[in-house]
Parts: C-alpha cells; sequence; structure tokens
C-alpha cells in the first residue's frame, strides 16, 4: 500500500520518513489494493477505477494539496521510482517465504512503476 508520512527537519521543507513504510501488509491482505485508506489519496475520494489505476500526477496533485514545493515532490517521487538495488537485497534476504518474496517484488516494482508513469 501506498503511504506518505512525513516529517519536518526544521529546515523549512516536509521530506518523507526514511522507514516510512517497513511491513507490507498488502502481501497480507485477501482482496489486495493501493491504498489503505478506502478513498485514495483525497479526502473527498476517488474513484474505484481511479484507485486502480493511480500514476505520478496523483502523487504530484496530493502534494501540491497539501502544500510541498513541486521541486520536493519530484525529487521524493523520482527517488521512489527508481530501481532500489537495496531493497530487492533486504526483501531476498527477509524471513518471508519464496512465494511471499515474490509478491513482494511484484509489488515494489508496480509501484515504482506506476511512480514513473507521467
Amino acid at each position: 500500500m501506498f503511504a506518505l508520512p512525513l516529517i519536518n527537519r526544521g529546515d523549512g521543507e516536509y521530506h518523507l520518513a526514511p522507514a516510512y513504510d517497513l511491513i507490507n501488509t498488502s502481501l497480507h491482505l485477501r482482496m489486495p489494493r493501493i491504498f489503505a485508506l478506502d478513498k485514495g489519496l483525497f479526502k473527498e475520494g476517488m474513484h474505484l477505477s481511479d484507485t486502480r489505476t493511480i500514476e505520478r500526477h496523483d502523487f504530484e496533485e496530493f502534494g501540491r494539496r497539501i502544500g510541498l514545493s513541486e521541486r520536493l515532490v519530484n525529487r521524493e517521487l523520482d527517488l521512489f521510482a527508481s530501481c532500489q538495488p537495496l531493497a530487492e537485497q533486504l526483501i531476498s534476504r527477509s524471513f518471508l517465504s519464496e512465494d511471499l518474496k515474490h509478491h513482494y517484488l511484484q509489488s515494489y516494482n508496480y509501484r515504482r512503476i506506476t511512480l514513473n508513469s507521467k
């Protein structure tokens, strides 16, 4: 699931928390979904079809709505969209079953791809 906990490090800008989503709860859901919140990113909600086709522009809009600079949003999204070999190593070394490791990597890569779609 996507989650965006923000922290203020005192420099006047908000940053994503470095360990914001260490547990992939979507691996354990009977009906997997992208968002933990039923309404998606926005308080007025999103149509069910929107929450199944989430793309980078949705997160850019979310960042704009909560007052983050475009530069910051793009920097953070680019970071999360890029391949992180260490993340893949950690998943492969985890105590998850091979099946769950496979699903975790699929989930990780799917989310990276969605952040690359413009």
